[in-house]
């Protein structure tokens, strides 16, 4: 009998097909004809013998095989056909289907009475083994797919990470997969007798036990923490949680449902990044650097020392700062800051060289910064981190040099007189207004480098006038150069008297030297006039013909002739 068959048996619906050999009913019937017919032949072969006695009983026989064999219609079959060959071939008159005898009448009838109570009986009781027989196999069948469900559901339990185990109501471990007695070593009895009190941590037991304990007693559920010696003498952490299973009509606890899951690795990893950011939040307090980070709502989770002074936050430390907004402390923040914090919490790295802060006592600072995203785990943005710096100072000295170095320039570009700035690389940095009208040569369109003005002013003393040049640089003080003979543009030759000085470097390190000028051309023509006219003086004092001396108002000879000089005994 199929399952559905069996079910529907024993809720009373349809009747079972009767068992029998396969192929359906029609063998059932061919095997009660052949009996039948077996057992009239064996009579017919007997009737030397018994002469007309005991006609039907190898027919009965015949007919409770064929009921024990295929069922009430077989039997009733094979009961009728021994009941007509018996009819037609033993009982007188024979070879005719008429029976004369009142007692022999009364023989068959009773001999048919007997086989239908036969075929009934027989029937009945096969239709019984049947339904016992299928019920049997159902039950089989049953039993087979519960303890294949059984294998299959521990499989699957045993290849889980966790350990699932249940224990009675009192407390008392029941079952366990597998990967206990993998991961302890320990065997099965033991794990069931104290096996959880010899792999217990002795610092976690008293722990652990006591939570378990709690949660028998009141059936609340348990969630504990908790140290298990490994098989090869290694602790590791472990995860045990168990909710009961409660009697619905009175609540009591009927078992205990449990897990123990490896939670080292994830307890390492939460003390890793423990460590981390404490590390993390040490570097960006004791950081020399203006640092915070916030959240995703700009929400400080860290700043560092140096922020908390540069901005003057009213805090005590950077753990009274964590948690509470920036814009807390800074309401004043522009639109154009506000939104800078929106486009980095976009996932954008912005930054700025020298930025100015409006304060709210209305001085500004100049702010020197970058702010990026970091990210979670996940890849989403969770907040920014700011780098800053307060550079006014730096930017307040670099106007103030910027302003000198403009001062400077100035002085340098309306002198009076001829002065030029130069580097060592050769690069003219300034010339004089005076310097280009007296030249000629303009800056920086004429005369970009030392090597363009000794080119149009000296020809072809260039190069020994360059190599001058280049030893100006590794002076430590003034010096005085002299005369230099210069070509300027319109008015041809003239004289220059240079002085030069350094005066340090630049900011790309290179020598600075400033050069000076005095147009010294109609000087040196006047001296030389003087000289000639002095000369020609002396020619006549020497060849006039009477005594000539020159004296001072103390009469003391500055210039005598040679008449003089023998006149009055001088040398």
């Amino acid at each position: 009998m199929r399952p559905a068959e069996a079910v529907a048996s024993a809720r009373g619906g349809e009747r079972p097909a009767r068992a029998g050999p396969p192929g359906g009913a029609l063998p059932r019937y061919a095997e009660a004809l052949a009996a039948a017919a077996a057992a009239s032949a064996l009579r017919l072969l007997l009737e030397p013998l018994l002469d007309g006695q005991a006609p039907f009983h190898l027919a009965l026989l015949a007919t409770a095989w064929a009921a024990a064999r295929g069922g009430f219609g077989p039997a009733l079959l094979a009961g009728s056909a021994g009941l007509a060959v018996a009819a037609f071939a033993l009982l007188p008159p024979r070879w005719e289907f008429a029976v004369s005898d009142t007692a022999q009448r009364n023989g068959a009838l009773l001999y048919a009475a007997t086989a239908f109570a036969i075929a009934s009986v027989g029937g009945r009781l096969r239709a019984a083994r049947a339904r016992a027989e299928a019920a049997l196999a159902a039950r089989a069948r049953a039993e087979h797919a519960l303890s294949g469900e059984e294998a299959h559901t521990r499989a699957i339990l045993d290849l889980s990470p966790q350990v699932l185990w249940t224990a009675r109501p009192d407390g008392g471990m029941e079952d366990f997969a597998e990967r206990w007695l993998a991961w302890t070593g320990l065997t099965r009895g033991r794990a069931l007798a104290d096996g959880w009190a010899r792999v217990a941590h002795p610092d976690d037991a008293p722990m652990a036990a006591g939570a378990w304990r709690r949660s028998v007693e009141t059936g609340e559920p348990c969630d504990v923490e908790h140290r298990v010696r490994m098989a090869d003498g290694s602790f590791r952490w472990m995860r045990s949680r168990a909710v009961p299973r409660r009697d619905p009509a009175t609540g009591a606890v009927l078992r205990w449902y449990g897990t123990t899951e490896d939670v080292h690795d994830r307890r390492a990893a939460e003390a890793a990044l423990r460590e981390s950011e404490a590390r993390l939040r040490l570097f960006i307090e004791r950081a020399p650097a203006a640092i915070a980070m916030f959240d995703a709502e700009m929400r400080y989770l860290a700043a560092s020392r140096r922020f908390l002074l540069d901005y003057g936050l009213p805090v005590g430390d950077t753990d009274a700062l964590t948690g509470r907004g920036h814009y807390e402390f800074f309401p004043e923040i522009p639109a154009r800051w506000r939104e800078i914090h929106r486009r980095v919490l976009a996932g954008e790295t912005l930054s700025a060289a020298d930025d100015p802060f409006p304060r709210s006592d209305g001085r500004t600072d100049w702010i020197r910064w970058e702010m990026a995203p970091w990210h979670r785990a996940d890849g989403s943005v969770g907040g920014a981190l700011l780098f800053s710096e307060v550079v006014t100072a730096r930017v307040e000295a670099e106007r103030a040099l910027a302003e000198s170095e403009a001062r400077f320039r100035a002085a340098i570009a309306f002198a009076p007189f001829p002065i030029l700035l130069h580097a060592e690389d050769g690069e003219i940095l300034q010339a004089s207004e005076a310097w280009q009208e007296i030249s000629g040569w303009s800056w920086p369109e004429d005369i970009p480098t030392i090597a363009d003005w000794t080119e149009r002013a000296y020809g072809e003393r260039r190069d020994d006038v360059r190599a001058d040049i280049d030893r100006l640089y590794a002076l430590d003080r003034r010096v005085d150069e002299g005369d230099y003979a210069i070509r300027s543009k319109h008015d041809g030759p003239r004289v220059w008297s240079f002085g030069s000085a350094p005066i340090g470097r630049d900011a790309r390190g290179r020598r600075l030297v400033v050069s000076m000028a005095a147009d010294v051309t109609d000087l040196r023509r006047a001296e030389a006039v003087l000289r000639r006219t002095l000369a020609e003086q002396g020619a006549v004092y020497a060849s006039a013909p009477v005594a000539l001396g020159l004296h001072d108002r103390d009469l003391r000879f500055r210039a005598v002739n040679s008449r003089m000089a023998a006149l009055n005994g001088l040398p």
